[in-house]
């Protein structure tokens, strides 16, 4: 009996190890980074709007709860969309994809871009397109980036320009689609909980198949390699199936990398989802510590980032942990059952839970809870003061 129980410990305990393998490592740190860096950037874009003058309401797309209620509903037609016809639309699905990244990355990388204008003045420069019209040395120069990027996906498949194109699609996402109150916030991610757990777990007894798993691993064919086969070019050193950038991908391991054997997978919504959360924890936080400081938004912003006090006692801080915690559960399940899990059963309570109960400890629920729109706010508390960069 001790010899049979040995045995079959054995694999247990290596799948629950196999959390801390490289690459199951990397999957988990890219994803908490996406998330973080996710939260900085919508931020930024507040600030960037409002120093523009703009109306939160053309800068960004503010859910209301009957919104966030539909988009488990709009989400499962998607994926049957997928699941029945995913041949006769990838084509568009390529084409959208490529132009919202493109337009993702260009988003992403801008405040980079600014750091690098000021220590390289050059970059500004202007270039003249025609009478009219004038870019910047650096706007053209993130551009090309952008397009050479998507473009070289396309043409090779990269597992790391995929995982690129799909981090800069999320941090897009959660910088332009925000979620105006912690009310809002539980209502979409209860009824995303419900829909995960539905599309994993019982699906296949409705539809034959498991339709998250099959929609989540279906490859497109490389339009590229279909126009030159056309025009009877060689295509053989390209991709000839694409991996969407819908999801971050992995190698099963660092380091006994075999092409041919599955590798890790998560989602874009995965993170998107509780990175809005995240984004409007960091965005309460952060009003906080501007009317505990005084100055702008901007200013609270970068103060923020050097105060020990100010992520000792935020909600982001905690609700990143929560993150963390909730990637370890989902990939640690399951790898022990050897079974695609619904991540966001895990990663929903992991990152709500510490904030509600924080917030109920502290007496601020209410406040967390109906957010800005009672607050006399034009839909953003970041109009109370005028922001700066």
């Amino acid at each position: 009996m001790d010899e049979l129980e040995v045995d079959a410990a054995g694999p247990v305990w290596s799948n629950i190890l196999y959390i801390f393998e490289p690459s199951s490592l990397l999957l988990i740190g890219t994803a908490v980074g996406t998330v973080a860096a996710a939260a900085l950037r919508a931020l930024r874009h507040d600030v960037e709007i409002h120093q523009g003058g703009i109306p939160h309401s053309e800068g960004a797309i503010t859910l209301d709860s009957r919104q966030a209620l539909a988009i488990p509903l709009l989400s499962s037609c998607s994926l049957l969309a997928l699941f029945y016809f995913f041949h006769a639309i990838q084509f568009l699905l390529i084409l959208l994809l490529c132009i919202a990244s493109a337009v993702g990355i260009t988003f992403a990388a801008h405040p980079l871009l600014k750091l690098l204008t000021t220590a390289r003045p050059v970059l500004r420069r202007r270039l003249l397109l025609c009478s009219r019209w004038h870019v910047q040395l650096g706007d053209a120069l993130l551009a090309g980036f952008s397009g050479i990027s998507v473009l070289s996906w396309m043409l090779t498949g990269s597992m790391v320009l995929n995982n690129l194109l799909g981090i800069c699609l999320c941090i897009s996402f959660i910088s332009f689609v925000r979620l105006p109150s912690l009310k809002v916030t539980t209502y979409l991610l209860s009824a995303l909980f419900v829909y995960d757990i539905f599309w994993v777990f019982f699906s296949e007894g409705l539809f034959g198949k498991n339709v998250m798993v099959e929609a989540a691993t279906k490859q497109a064919e490389n339009p590229a390699v279909l126009v030159l086969d056309a025009l009877h070019m060689p295509s053989a050193g390209l991709a000839q199936n694409l991996d969407l950038p819908v999801k971050l991908v992995f190698p099963g391991s660092l380091l006994d990398w075999d092409p041919l054997k599955p590798g890790l997978m998560l989602g874009l919504g995965d993170m998107a989802l509780p990175g809005m959360l995240i984004a409007l924890l960091y965005s309460e936080d952060v009003f906080k510590w501007q009317q505990q400081c005084g100055g702008s938004l901007g200013t609270a912003a970068k103060l923020s980032l050097k105060s020990r006090d100010f992520w000792i006692r935020s909600y982001v801080l905690l609700s990143i942990c929560g993150y963390t915690l909730g990637m370890f559960l989902a990939l640690g399940i399951g790898t022990v059952f050897q079974a695609a899990q619904p991540a966001l059963l895990y990663l929903v309570p992991c990152t709500l839970s510490p904030a509600l109960v924080r917030a109920a400890r502290r007496k601020e629920l209410k406040e967390l809870w109906e957010g800005w729109e009672n607050a006399g706010a034009e839909g953003n508390k970041t109009v109370r003061k005028e922001p700066d960069v």
